[in-house]
């Protein structure tokens, strides 16, 4: 999401290392506010835990409170290169 289409992203509420980075079975989504209460009906409906952590934004930066503050034009240019580099 946000570096396919430079959509920046606030996360306001308090989230902990291991709920952003955690190699357990779990998703982050982006669900326009006018589809929000039907998806989530969905998830309650099939017994599906979530939080909704943040909301998207025009602001070119990934910001996690108090925890990241990244700009996503430099921080995908390392993304894209940094295994290149590596297997040079």
């Amino acid at each position: 999401m946000s570096f396919v289409n430079n959509i920046g992203c606030a996360v306001e509420k308090q989230v902990n290392k291991c709920e952003l980075f955690s190699e357990n079975y779990s998703f982050v989504v982006e669900v326009s506010e006018n589809n929000s209460s039907d998806f989530e009906k969905m998830l309650n409906k099939n017994k599906c835990s979530y939080k909704q952590i943040g909301k998207t934004n025009d602001s070119n930066k990934i910001v996690v409170k108090n925890f990241i503050d990244l700009n996503i034009n430099q921080t995908k240019k390392i993304w894209e290169n940094a295994l290149r580099k590596k297997l040079q």
